[in-house]
C-alpha cells in the first residue's frame, strides 16, 4: 500500500503529508493490524511489511511511534544496509525525533546511493538549516547567560 512505485522521486511521503489525521489513524491502525498479523505467522514479518509500517510511524506525532519506526529501520538495515529506501525511513525519523546528526548520516548514505534522490536532497535541507539554528539558539543562550551572569552575579548556572 505505502512502498513507492518504481519511480525513484515517487515517494508516498506526499500522500501521507496530505492526509487528515483520520485517515493518517486509519491508514496506521492498518499496517499495524498487517504488522502484528504478520508477527504472529510462521515466516514471520516480510520486509515490505517492515518497512511500509517503519514508513508510517516515521510520520507520526507520537514519540513512541517513531521510536518504534527507528528500531525497525535499525532492523530492516541490519540485513540490507545499502537500501537507500530504509536509509532514507532512518533519516526522517531521526529528524522527527532531533537525532540531526544520526538523520544527516543516514540522509548522506542515501545520497550516495542515488545522488538525485529529492525527498533526501529535500530532507538534507532541512536537516542542515535545523543544525545551523540550533548553533544558533546555541550561541544566543551562551550570550544571554552570559549577561545574565554579569547583571545577576547571585545566579547559579543552571
Amino acid at each position: 500500500v505505502f512502498l513507492p512505485s518504481d519511480d525513484p522521486q515517487d515517494r508516498c511521503s506526499c500522500a501521507l503529508n496530505s492526509m487528515d489525521p483520520s485517515q493518517f489513524s486509519r491508514s496506521l491502525q492498518t499496517l499495524r493490524d498487517a504488522f502484528e498479523q504478520e508477527t504472529r505467522q510462521p515466516g514471520g514479518v516480510t520486509k515490505e511489511t517492515k518497512f511500509n509500517y517503519a514508513f508510517i510511524l516515521s510520520h507520526s506525532p507520537d514519540r513512541e511511534d517513531i521510536d518504534l519506526a527507528v528500531q525497525l529501520c535499525q532492523q530492516l538495515l541490519a540485513a540490507e544496509p545499502q537500501n537507500r529506501l530504509y536509509l532514507f525511513c532512518a533519516a526522517h525519523a531521526h529528524y522527527r525525533l532531533h537525532h540531526m546528526e544520526r538523520a544527516r548520516q543516514y540522509c548522506l548514505a542515501a545520497l550516495e546511493i542515488e545522488p538525485q534522490d529529492r525527498q533526501a536532497l529535500t530532507l538534507l535541507e532541512k536537516i542542515d538549516k535545523s543544525m545551523q539554528h540550533g548553533k544558533g539558539l546555541c550561541v544566543w543562550e551562551l550570550k544571554f547567560r552570559a549577561i545574565e551572569k554579569h547583571i545577576h552575579p547571585e545566579r547559579r548556572e543552571r
